[in-house]
């Protein structure tokens, strides 16, 4: 995903919630973008109550995100109509990318039923009136919000937990995840 994010001139900025997976902390010595260590687990508002955009010095929108996404097939004006979104409809606090639910398949976590309501107020042929959690967002306000609205296809976000079987199916470092994960993720007790 940041390297996505770096083709559409984004740069990407990793906030680490103190992870003890060691591939990933081989990756950050390598990798080129920017790392943030926190120094414990502060959970998915650590941008906000950690302060974090002070600290990069963030003053204008910016973008928040959970790593879990697969964004293939998502066009790469991506980004103006976020901006649209916002311009479009003020009253939000931040727009972001849909969850897709067609395919999802029959999983231990099909949330097929609580993501259904999400599709079910149109603004417009391209935005919904659906609140946005940690899922990829552009955000105007300098906190955290569910205030928002979500794209309609084919700006639409694939959440990759949502379609494993089985906790075999899942690559080693989501199966590290899950393993030590907190309770309070919504998937948590689902694969351990």
């Amino acid at each position: 995903m940041a390297d996505f994010l770096f083709l559409h001139n984004i740069d990407p900025v990793f906030v680490d919630n103190n992870s003890d997976y060691p591939p990933l902390l081989e990756y950050y010595k390598s990798t080129k973008y920017e790392v943030v260590m926190m120094d414990q687990n502060y959970g998915y508002k650590v941008v906000w109550e950690q302060n974090l955009l002070k600290k990069l010095g963030i003053t204008g929108n910016y973008i928040v995100t959970d790593p879990d996404l697969d964004l293939t097939g998502i066009p790469d004006d991506f980004l103006s109509v976020l901006e649209e979104g916002l311009r479009r409809y003020p009253q939000f606090d931040k727009c972001g990318f849909s969850l897709e639910i067609k395919d999802l398949p029959k999983t231990p976590f099909c949330p097929l039923d609580w993501e259904i309501q999400f599709w079910q107020n149109p603004l417009d042929g391209r935005y919904y009136d659906a609140p946005v959690d940690t899922t990829f967002a552009l955000y105007k306000v300098p906190y955290h919000s569910t205030k928002g609205i979500r794209t309609n296809r084919p700006y639409t976000a694939r959440h990759m937990p949502w379609y494993y079987f089985d906790f075999k199916d899942m690559p080693i470092d989501e199966q590290f995840y899950f393993k030590t994960c907190r309770e309070s993720h919504s998937m948590g007790g689902i694969f351990r």
